[in-house]
């Protein structure tokens, strides 16, 4: 662990070397400056989409309820 980011290293005849970056991972645990809250912005886009989704959804099946409803009388 170098400061607060992890580093994966590699093994080679010359010792051990820095591995590359591993942006994804990077990204996804959160390990740099600004990881954790773009974690949470992203958390609460991905909240929000689902919300607004369940919402589009629950409204277009009560909608063709009432419509069924409506013809049925």
């Amino acid at each position: 662990m170098t400061g607060k980011a992890l580093q994966s290293l590699v093994v080679t005849r010359a010792g051990l070397q820095p591995n590359a970056t591993n942006w994804p991972r990077t990204l996804h645990g959160g390990n740099w400056h600004a990881g954790s809250a773009l974690n949470l912005l992203a958390s609460v886009l991905f909240a929000g989409l689902w919300l607004t989704g369940l919402l589009i959804w629950t409204r277009r099946k009560l909608w063709m309820r009432s419509r069924l409803r409506a013809q049925s009388t």
